[in-house]
Parts: structure tokens; C-alpha cells; sequence
């Protein structure tokens, strides 16, 4: 069996069981010339990088829920309006990460917005960068812990590639919280890592501090996610094989 990125079960991801041309051996030996040579087969390179991709998914905290989830074969509410988004961020990532180009996505529940956010996550790691997924409170507490010398330690979230920051509230009052999240997304910032944040409202309707504001929207898209009119369940690879 050759596994894939799209049809991979994250969550149970099984054991290296190779493919009809290497017969389960990961390698296809040849005779060239009366010398004995191993090819490593193709199958067992896809699973390797499979299953690095599971350790990072472990790592990154991603919630395992959301593993399997992938844009082209699962349900969207409106993929004609955001999919163009996500893709173009996708297919242009050396320059996301060269940049630093973050996305607010924002809409109703239920539009799968985390769904799609770890997918890029879990893209990204596929493609060898390191990502990482926290909800707003759990940063802000863990950045409150760091600020009093208890135990915690910023680095991995400073540093990772990409950081999914999920349940942005629609209201930050200005206070000392706020205080340490600005210092904490300006180094990302300032070092070109992105951020995605995932919130209820768009940036137009967001409640923060003025110097919070202009942080946020800093190399900053607005992805809208929402139930279309005509919404029918149709899958997004009909949608664009239309």
C-alpha cells in the first residue's frame, strides 16, 4: 500500500506496508551488470515522511480530531470564496515564511475554520517547518507564568515557523495580559514567523488596545469563513472540477 498525504489516517497511522513493486520490503533489488543493487522504493520514502509528520502533529499540540482533515476531499461551507485564499497561501510558502504573512480567519462556528487551520499546520510540518497550535488563553497564561519565573518557557512558540493561535476573543481589555501578548507577537513579528488567528469577528469589529490593533493587522489577510446560500454539501473537489 502506498500511502499519500491526502488519503493518510493520521490518527491511526499503521506500520510500513509497502507496495506492489517493492512487496513490502521498502526496497526493489536489481542486478545491474552482475552487481547486486537496492533501490529504496518510492513507497517506503512517502511513509517515512508520514510518519515524521504524525511525530511533529504530536508535538505541534494540534487537538487528534482534527488529524485527518483535508480541504480537498472534506465538506466546506463556502469553498468558492475561501479556498483561493488558502491555496495561494499554500502554494506560496517560501514566500510566507521569507515574509511573515499572517491570516485572521474569522466567521460563525461550525465553519470549520480550525479545521482548515490545522491543515495548513500539518501542511507545513509535511514540508519540513515546524508549527505549533495554542488556544489565546492557554498563550496568555502561559506567558503570565513566564512574566512571574514560574515554570514555562516561551522559545518553542517564539520560535516555531507557525504558530495557530484559536479562540481569539472579540474583547481584549488593556492590562498587563495584553502588555505581554504585544511584546510576544512583536518578536514573531519582528523575526518574520506567522501567526494565525482564529476569531468570531473581522479586524474591523475587534475590541483592543490601539497599540494591539496595529500589531494584529501587521502583514495581516482576513479570510471570511461562512455558510454559503445555496450551501449543498458539495465536496471542493467538485466544486473545482466544475
Amino acid at each position: 500500500m502506498i500511502y499519500s498525504f491526502k488519503d493518510c489516517n493520521f490518527i491511526d497511522f499503521k506500520e510500513f506496508e509497502g507496495c506492489s513493486l517493492c512487496k513490502g520490503k521498502g526496497y526493489i533489488y536489481e542486478d545491474i551488470q552482475g552487481v547486486p543493487y537496492a533501490k529504496k522504493c518510492k513507497c517506503l520514502t512517502i511513509w517515512q515522511e508520514l510518519k515524521r509528520t504524525v511525530r511533529e502533529l504530536h508535538n505541534s499540540n494540534a487537538p487528534k480530531e482534527f488529524w485527518n482533515y483535508h480541504i480537498t476531499k472534506d465538506y466546506r461551507p463556502n469553498p468558492k470564496i475561501t479556498l483561493k485564499d488558502i491555496y495561494t497561501y499554500l502554494d506560496k510558502k517560501e514566500l510566507v515564511f521569507k515574509e511573515g504573512m499572517n491570516l485572521w480567519f474569522y466567521g460563525d462556528s461550525q465553519t470549520q475554520k480550525t479545521s482548515v487551520a490545522i491543515f495548513i499546520l500539518k501542511y507545513f510540518i509535511y514540508s519540513r517547518y515546524t508549527a505549533y497550535y495554542i488556544s489565546y488563553e492557554n498563550l496568555v497564561r502561559h506567558l503570565e507564568k513566564i512574566r512571574f519565573n514560574k515554570d514555562g518557557d516561551s522559545t518553542l512558540l517564539s520560535t516555531c515557523d507557525l504558530l495557530v493561535i484559536d479562540n481569539v476573543p472579540a474583547n481584549i481589555p488593556e492590562n498587563s495580559s495584553s502588555n505581554l501578548l504585544a511584546g510576544f507577537l512583536i518578536n514573531r513579528i519582528e523575526h518574520n514567523k506567522p501567526n494565525i488567528y482564529i476569531n468570531m469577528g473581522s479586524l474591523s469589529t475587534f475590541l483592543c488596545p490601539t497599540f494591539l490593533l496595529i500589531i494584529f493587522k501587521k502583514r495581516i489577510k482576513e479570510i471570511h469563513f461562512e455558510f454559503s446560500v445555496n450551501y449543498n454539501s458539495k465536496k471542493i473537489s467538485e466544486f473545482y472540477n466544475e
